[in-house]
């Protein structure tokens, strides 16, 4: 039950009366410790008077009430952490006592005062970052980005990227890993924060607040927990006779991936205009130069022409590439594929291969991706 303030006639004079609740008595500061009521007379005996002088002390005794109930919580919060053991601390993970200390921090600036630091700190958004980073990239490559840095910015509870600190990214990498997260995501997560930081600080002129990379010595390995396998011989042998009798895309990225050493992003999206013919050579350009808008390749130093495997040669893919010429006309190879929303084939055609060789050819050990 709530007890509201009133006021109360003294001897003629009026005073503010507000009621404290008993678990809150013994924590409210001196000289008001143990009271179970706070008051002040307010000289007065003209009750209108009285009603305009109890507002601002009124609200001044809620107000102290208010804050001894949220040092009244620390302190309760602090008595359960200090009754645990280390191993739970550390099992349970930053997530379980980082909200304590925040909530401490937050007490401290209210009673002294925010710190010079946070005061000088300039407002430097994650989302005002990654517009400058992401001007050249992709629209896939910023919303990744995006996402990636919109789930450390959730665990700050905050944007700023002034205002992170070197702990802050080691918390949330322990509290990723206290998570269900996988190591290969927590590695990626940590990887794109630490490279906007690493951007920034290059960026930056000596004086600017984010010179200094505070992500730089937040370490992450994700150990042997997501090492892939070879394919057998055998495997090999199966993957690439049974590719003869499925869809293009899957019969001609399993071959030319197989025996160049490509990635099946760089084939998906080629052109039929990659293609020449150089001193008896068949040559494929892997390049953006006759790919469509958001077909990328994935570093510059990706752009490069292969000579063709004998292999896939002999196997017919040269004169694939003329059927589809002389059926479709110049473009590009796989146009039968449908281009995900970011204007790429990759996406679809590696769910189309991930499935044709779990389901298909009956590999289904997830340590052997395509």
């Amino acid at each position: 039950m709530i007890r509201a303030p009133y006021l109360q006639q003294v001897r003629g004079i009026w005073r503010v009366r507000v009621p404290v609740d008993e678990a809150v008595q013994p924590h409210l500061p001196p000289p008001h410790t143990g009271k179970a009521n706070l008051t002040k007379s307010l000289g007065t005996s003209d009750l209108n008077l009285a009603n305009r002088l109890s507002v601002p002390i009124t609200a001044g005794f809620l107000e102290m009430i208010e804050g001894t109930k949220e040092w009244q919580a620390i302190h309760q919060e602090g008595r359960e952490l200090n009754g645990r053991t280390l191993d739970d601390l550390i099992r349970r993970g930053p997530a379980s006592y980082r909200p304590f200390f925040s909530k401490v921090d937050r007490k401290l600036d209210a009673i002294f005062g925010e710190p010079a630091w946070k005061q000088a700190a300039a407002l430097v958004t994650f989302e005002s970052m990654i517009d400058r980073w992401g001007k050249p990239k992709g629209k896939q490559t910023r919303q990744s980005m995006e996402t990636k840095c919109g789930a450390f910015c959730d665990f700050l509870g905050h944007d700023n990227m002034v205002a992170v600190r070197f702990q802050d990214g080691g918390a949330w990498r322990d509290d990723m890993i206290s998570g269900i997260l996988a190591p290969g995501t927590i590695s990626n997560y940590l990887k794109a924060v630490k490279s906007l930081f690493t951007y920034a600080a290059d960026n930056s002129d000596d004086d600017d607040p984010l010179a200094a990379n505070v992500m730089a010595r937040v370490k992450y390995s994700p150990g042997d927990g997501d090492s892939r396998e070879d394919f057998t011989p055998d495997d090999r042998v199966r993957i690439l006779t049974q590719a003869r009798t499925a869809p293009p895309h899957i019969y001609w990225l399993n071959w030319v991936c197989s025996f160049m050493g490509c990635r099946n992003g760089e084939i998906a999206d080629i052109s039929t205009l990659d293609f020449e013919i150089i001193d008896g050579f068949h040559i494929l350009g892997i390049n953006t130069k006759h790919r469509q808008k958001g077909q990328t390749v994935k570093t510059t130093q990706s752009k490069r022409k292969l000579v063709i495997h004998p292999a896939c040669v002999e196997e017919g893919f040269f004169e694939f590439v003329l059927w589809v010429v002389k059926k479709d006309g110049h473009g590009p190879l796989f146009r039968d594929i449908t281009p995900d929303y970011y204007g790429r084939r990759a996406g679809p055609i590696t769910s189309a291969l991930s499935d044709w060789l779990r389901n298909t050819v009956g590999i289904k050990d997830p340590r052997k991706p395509f």
